[in-house]
């Protein structure tokens, strides 16, 4: 096996396993075993090893390894079960070798993307998004859905809560419990119905009649980014993550089937983002561009 000294950028640390990624032609993997190697991109492994995209096959000992090396939010991703992740990682549940480290850095990109995205062209990708989901048969056939009162930089949903009103729909929103890190879907008695701020700048509802969560047909959920799986990247808290998890059981619970999608911009979903066990992801994703359906399951 060649080994060579790297300068790596890291991308994510547990208790037992490294992952790194270089800007140029190296990538290396460090564990336990090996706490200081780093592999080069020209070594051979089992089953051999091809930088940017290509695959171990999946009869090797490391089948199933693939790195996506197209920005820092990607990182090693194994097919779930493979020999490589019990190997490299043993204390993760299998597929979520992302961890808390590798969003940081991601937070903070979107965050600037964000900022950087002129008001007049997030007003129309908004009213854009809005007339897909007011145009879909999932938003038609919900009697009450919960929205998000935007803060700056996330889509406004405003239109699609004003056609809701309009249809005779039940509209929430969300009211935050900030010591509990937890929200309650609040009824709103108009679509632009005054709003408070209490902490972070972010305006909810004043408090009124709750909605239980098992009760709503449809969720808009907004993110800093989101891949085309669903997994999404929230803001840090774990409010949505709480409150989806939540819903969800509800739901099972009840035997109904709500749905919940992310909202944003196209700029904003990406090939991967970085997730955890406790990561709620959503059903679909609205942009500008379309409501597509995300296979997070699969």
């Amino acid at each position: 096996m060649q080994v060579r000294p790297m300068f790596p950028v890291l991308l994510g640390i547990s208790g037992s396993c490294m992952t790194t990624w270089n800007r140029g032609a190296r990538a290396g993997i460090a564990t336990r075993a090996y706490p200081r190697a780093h592999i080069a991109a020209g070594a051979q492994l089992p089953g051999g090893l091809n930088f940017r995209g290509a695959h171990l096959p999946g009869g090797s000992p490391f089948g199933g390894l693939t790195f996506r090396g197209r920005s820092l939010s990607g990182g090693l991703t194994f097919r779930r079960g493979s020999p490589v992740e019990g190997a490299l990682c043993p204390t993760l549940p299998h597929g979520m070798f992302h961890m808390e480290h590798d969003k940081k850095p991601l937070r903070a990109r979107m965050r600037s993307l964000l900022a950087s995205l002129p008001p007049d062209d997030l007003a129309r990708a908004s009213a854009a998004a809005c007339a897909h989901l007011v145009a879909h048969q999932r938003f038609a056939r919900a009697r009450r859905l919960m929205v998000f009162l935007g803060t700056p930089g996330e889509p406004d949903v405003r239109p699609a809560a004003r056609a809701a009103f309009g249809a005779g729909k039940v509209v929430c929103a969300p009211r935050m419990d900030w010591d509990a890190r937890t929200m309650r879907p609040v009824a709103l008695l108009a679509p632009d119905a005054p709003t408070e701020v209490r902490r972070h700048s972010v305006p909810e509802p004043p408090d009124g009649p709750v909605v239980p969560p098992a009760d709503l047909d449809l969720v808009l959920v907004p993110g800093l980014a989101f891949d085309e799986r669903g997994f999404r990247l929230g803001r840090g808290a774990g409010f949505y993550d709480r409150f989806l998890a939540d819903a969800r059981a509800g739901w099972a619970a009840a035997r109904t089937s709500g749905w919940v999608v992310g909202v944003c911009c196209e700029a904003q979903v990406l090939p991967e983002v970085p997730r955890e066990a406790h990561d709620q992801p959503v059903d679909a994703l609205l942009t500008e561009a379309g409501l597509r359906v995300c296979r997070w399951g699969g």
